[in-house]
């Protein structure tokens, strides 16, 4: 059986997250739907459906995000884990091709598949690149590094016993980088499947956690990412003698890596209006020392709201 988690806190697209997983043609899933003291009718809106795969619980407080999803983790009754989201969509396909790949690689603890964002009128605006079918966690790593791959954590399902022997998700501020850091930690174990059909479809609007949280809380949680991503890599990372040079290429990569994670959160943090531009700079000038910006971080935020910017007018 798998587990499918959908902590709310917002209800404006929730009943299209719901739907779309009740919709799966793998019908072997319990939907575990957890209300974090969302002040919205989450239960009204549960109550629609009369599926007995729905399991409703309604935290009397709000949990902080992390430790959210690790109660929603430890609510999991099935063999596999996948930590849907609120606002986002699975295609009918999502849970039965992830199933699949958990069963064609019974060594491999992790799956995914490619995605779609979209915004808030279901709209495409781009699309995430393929993976191999079958990669190292220092070849996944790489890729991420190399900013050659975007991914969301919907996208994912991992074997709740691997999940849970690690303790959970990893905690970072606000659960900035919180999934990559736990999805690297489960693929070093048999390392990571990958479905190159789209079969999630992640939302990006002001209503997501990529929005969340200040701009300095956003810089503390990417510090402390990178702090733990370097000494994973020196101290953990699995690395069989042929992906020796991959390795050295991933230290190579990590610092520039950072400060894109740095400009992102920029980003997230201050809109794309035209006064970003400005607030942007202005702000970097402010934490430049603080949190060792390079010029890079600065520039490579200015063309995100650029590229943005565009995707708002087209």
């Amino acid at each position: 059986m798998i587990s499918v988690a959908l902590p709310v806190i917002k209800t404006k697209f929730f009943e299209k997250a719901l739907r779309s997983i009740l919709d799966q043609t793998f019908t072997d899933f319990e939907l575990i739907v957890v209300n974090n003291n969302s002040p919205e009718d989450v239960e009204g809106i549960v109550k629609k459906y009369n599926d007995s795969r729905i399991r409703y619980i309604r935290h009397d407080t709000m949990y902080p995000i992390i430790e959210n999803w690790n109660k929603c983790l430890w609510y999991a009754q099935g063999e596999y884990f996948v930590l849907f989201s609120d606002d986002d969509i699975a295609e009918p396909g999502f849970l039965e091709e992830l199933h699949r790949l958990s069963q064609k690689y019974p060594s491999v603890n992790i799956f995914h598949s490619r995605v779609r964002i979209i915004d808030g009128n279901d709209k495409v605006v781009s699309l995430t690149s393929s993976s191999p079918e079958f990669e190292s966690a220092a070849d996944f790593i790489w890729h991420r590094f190399k900013n050659l791959r975007m991914h969301y954590a919907p996208e994912f399902m991992c074997r709740t016993e691997a999940l849970r022997n690690l303790g959970g998700f990893i905690y970072f501020r606000n659960a900035w980088g919180s999934d990559d850091a736990t999805w690297f930690s489960i693929a070093n174990t048999g390392g990571i499947a990958a479905s190159d059909e789209f079969l999630c479809s992640w939302r990006q609007s002001d209503y997501n956690l990529s929005s969340a949280g200040s701009l300095e809380a956003k810089l503390e949680a990417v510090k402390s990412f990178g702090e733990w991503t370097k000494e994973f890599i020196t101290g953990k990372l699995v690395i069989p003698e042929k992906e020796k040079e991959t390795l050295k290429e991933i230290l190579q990569l990590h610092p520039r890596r950072i400060q894109t994670q740095f400009a992102v959160a920029f980003r997230f943090s201050l809109g794309t209006g035209f006064s970003a531009y400005y607030k942007t700079v202005l702000c970097w000038f402010r934490y430049r020392r603080k949190y060792s910006l390079s010029l890079y971080s600065v520039v490579w935020a200015l063309m995100l709201i650029y590229k943005d910017r565009g995707k708002l007018f087209r």
